[in-house]
């Protein structure tokens, strides 16, 4: 009876993977809101009703392939042992591996990022809520880890302008590089450019 429990637990996880790796397709050819449930059910074997056992809408495929997309960036974000934070040295390699971890996971997450990325605000009131939630988001914890950096004498900056502009200047950069492919050559050495320029500024001295 277990067994078959188990089993009968594993195909419908099979099923919902099934969808939403059908939908993370179809949104990346036709556009999150090009897209119809029709479309994302002809890319499976799986019936209408079968659909509607694991989803209402196309807003919570997306929703979840968000949240996926956005709770792996602040994973190793909330890791950071800020108490820790003592010298400019200190502040230079936690975000030297931040932004790599970010890189990876935007690698990884790469279409559903380009339509994040992608579609402009203003279209759907629900998409601009969610996605300017998960903003706000990475803006608290990046104040928050600023802050920390003034209080402890590594940083002279406004920790709320200093996140704006950081986050603002990333996802420019992110954009460049997964909506316009540019910088596809050495990531590594781009990481170390962006957060040197952020530590240290343009000026040659």
């Amino acid at each position: 009876m277990e067994n078959a429990l188990s089993k009968r637990e594993q195909s419908k996880e099979e099923k919902r993977k099934k969808i939403l790796q059908a939908a993370r397709k179809v949104f990346i050819e036709k556009g999150y809101h090009s897209t119809s449930i029709s479309d994302i059910i002809r890319q499976t074997d799986l019936a209408r009703g079968t659909f509607y056992l694991y989803f209402r809408d196309k807003q919570e495929i997306f929703d979840e392939l968000v949240n996926e997309l956005f709770q792996a960036i602040t994973r190793h974000v909330n890791m950071l042992d800020l108490d820790k934070l003592e010298s400019e040295q200190d502040l230079y390699h936690n975000l030297e591996i931040t932004v790599q971890h970010l890189f990876d996971t935007l690698m990884k997450h790469r279409e559903i990022a380009h339509i994040v990325l992608s579609t402009p605000f203003g279209t759907d009131s629900d998409f601009d809520k969610k996605i300017e939630a998960h903003h706000e988001m990475l803006f608290q914890v990046a104040t928050v880890i600023f802050r920390k950096a003034v209080e402890k004498g590594i940083l002279n900056a406004d920790p709320v302008l200093l996140s704006h502009l950081v986050l603002g200047g990333m996802k420019e950069i992110v954009f460049q590089w997964i909506v316009k492919g540019r910088y596809e050559g050495d990531m590594k050495k781009e990481v170390r450019e962006i957060v040197r320029i952020y530590m240290k500024g343009a000026q040659n001295r």
